[in-house]
């Protein structure tokens, strides 16, 4: 059978099985509409960026960004880091995405060796691991041993799985996204 992912890290639950199409994260409740989303993007393209910079990036009226952005403080979607480089005036305040709203995990499976990195919303990787592994066999083994390492990983950090809010899986073979399954991958059963 195909190796066919399903996460839930808040839940503290891996395994081999259907993916659900509903978002289960504890971010659930952002629910960012259109203009944030465009902030976030403009955030994660550049890492650190002033209200300046998000005006320039999207062609919005500096009082909009500044309305939109105090909004995504407020609800601690965003942080100031700091003050930028002067272009004549006062110093921007920069801006990112809170890190601490969440986690993430990529998971790496090759033919002899799984990776695992933990990583921030900033994508600031926090811890690499790094470990053999036989895909050959069946998916359950194998995905109780990541799903160890990835509790483990998230122990050292000092964070609790329900920080978890989203893992990347590659696997050793192209993968048919509208089932969510690897096609015909070469050493997997």
């Amino acid at each position: 059978p195909n190796l066919i992912w399903h996460t839930r890290i808040g839940k503290a639950f891996m395994t081999a099985a259907k993916i659900s199409r509903e978002p289960k994260t504890p971010l659930a409740f952002l629910h960012l509409n259109a203009q944030e989303a465009e902030v976030v993007d403009a955030i994660r393209k550049h890492s650190f960026v002033s209200r300046s910079e998000i005006s320039r990036v999207t062609n919005w009226s500096r009082p909009k960004v500044t309305t939109i952005v105090n909004r995504m403080i407020e609800r601690g979607l965003l942080v100031e880091v700091g003050e930028g480089d002067s272009q004549g005036g006062r110093r921007p305040h920069l801006l990112r995405l809170n890190s601490e709203l969440g986690y993430i995990v990529g998971v790496d499976i090759g033919a002899t060796s799984v990776d695992l990195a933990l990583g921030d919303l900033n994508a600031q990787v926090l811890l690499r691991s790094t470990g053999s592994a036989d895909v050959r066999g069946e998916p359950a083994p194998l995905l109780g041993e990541v799903k160890r390492r990835v509790f483990e990983m998230l122990r050292r950090q000092g964070l609790r799985p329900e920080q978890g809010v989203g893992v990347g899986v590659g696997g050793p073979g192209p993968v048919d996204f509208a089932r969510a399954a690897l096609v015909a991958p070469p050493l997997m059963p």
